[in-house]
């Protein structure tokens, strides 16, 4: 009786294997996981994210492959991410893969052919790969300018423009290496070098929410905080000298397309913030510098620019009149105009701008002060629009004739 008992067991255990072994491996398949759509008219950028938004798996794949502005109707229902994808991007031939938290979207694979016995000498091994894309904010899709991309780990990186464009050219030892996208005021995001070779790809950074206490508001008077600030510079600046390494790039663009590049990395000595500071001194490590030849007759003038100018955005070290220099501070309006939040530190937003009657070319903008140690945190100004005729001297440097190209 035990022994058929015994046997009765073992052919149960052996009917529901198979069934168990199926709910395993369709377990392991995240992409057949379900997830509820509504009936919804939108982009396919959009529909994607409500998709991330449900999973927590993020996309990516090559922008030329699929088109994010495209608009697309999807019906109400229950979808696996596998159909979810395919309904929303119009194509059943692209191949899916996990990766970590990331679902990598690529092109249908080619079909293998029959190996062509080689008649040439074999082409040297490429041992480098190219990352390249653009990086966006979540929410808005603006592009994010002078974004971080760098190899985690490593000193390599590079800098978003001003449409959010990167590329960065990596030796293949580096191909399983991690990259991170940063700016201030985003949250990081890190993405395996690998997935994005080859790839024109769209990176998404969502914004950094700050918790802050809460802030009492009062009155305050915009010239007295900018006399604190002057008045607290070497409690809050450096005075001792120190070296930089620094990275400049400098370009010239017509139609959104550079005609002129020039690049550098630099060895800077700092002087002290100290009443007459000794001039800052500048060495110059390594630099490149390319020209397009197809555009040697549509730049007709030199714009001031350079390391120097560079320099010169020391606004402590070289106080422009709007920061009470001078008897300029007469030229001026202040006004207290916010409370903002800059590297989780609480500033005073001051405007200025120059009074109505002075009609010379001066600058407006906001200052931003710290509410508790009066540094000055950031500083936003330009020349008055109204008067940028009258400002061609302090901008470009000298003019030639229409068929010489300038540098």
């Amino acid at each position: 009786m035990i022994q058929i008992f015994r046997l009765l067991c073992l052919c149960f255990w052996m009917l529901l294997l198979p069934t168990g072994l199926l709910c395993a491996e369709e377990g392991d398949d995240v992409l057949a996981r379900m997830i509820h759509l509504s009936k919804e008219k939108n982009t396919v950028y959009r529909l994607l994210d409500k998709v991330s938004e449900q999973t927590g798996f993020l996309f990516i794949y090559d922008s030329k492959l699929i088109d994010n502005e495209k608009t697309v109707r999807i019906p109400k229902g229950d979808y696996t991410i596998r159909q979810a994808i395919y309904l929303i991007t119009g194509n059943k031939e692209l191949s899916l893969r996990m990766i970590g938290d990331h679902i990598l979207i690529s092109g249908p694979q080619p079909a293998r052919q029959t190996a062509i016995p080689e008649t040439l000498p074999p082409k040297e091994a490429d041992n480098h790969f190219i990352i390249k894309g653009i990086l966006q904010d979540q929410q808005t899709n603006e592009p994010i300018e002078a974004g971080t991309i760098g190899v985690l780990a490593t000193s390599i990186g590079s800098i978003t423009n001003a449409n959010g464009e990167f590329r960065l050219t990596l030796p293949d030892s580096l191909r399983r290496s991690t990259l991170y996208f940063s700016h201030l005021g985003y949250e990081p995001r890190k993405i395996e070098a690998s997935l994005l070779a080859g790839q024109h790809t769209v990176i998404t950074l969502d914004a950094k929410i700050i918790p802050i206490q809460e802030v009492v508001v009062r009155i305050v008077n915009p010239l007295r905080l900018l006399r604190d600030m002057k008045e607290n510079i070497r409690k809050n600046y450096p005075q001792s000298s120190a070296y930089l390494t620094t990275f400049y790039r400098e370009g010239i663009e017509r139609k959104n397309k550079f005609v002129g590049l020039t690049e550098a990395v630099f060895k800077i000595y700092k002087s002290a913030y100290k009443p007459n500071p000794a001039p800052d001194q500048v060495k110059l490590l390594k630099m490149r510098r390319i020209i397009s030849q197809q555009e040697k007759d549509t730049i007709i003038a030199r714009m001031k620019s350079g390391i120097n100018a560079s320099l010169s955005l020391d606004l402590i070290k070289e106080l422009p009149d709007f920061l009470l220099t001078d008897e300029k501070i007469e030229s001026y309006m202040y006004a207290s105009s916010d409370i903002a939040v800059i590297d989780d530190r609480l500033a005073h937003v001051i405007y200025f701008e120059q009074k109505r009657d002075i009609n010379s070319a001066l600058y407006r903008g906001e200052l931003y002060i710290d509410t508790e140690n009066n540094a000055l945190l950031r500083a936003h100004f330009e020349i008055n629009p109204k008067y940028i005729k009258q400002a061609t001297g302090m901008l470009v440097e000298k003019k030639r004739s229409p068929r010489t190209w300038l540098m």
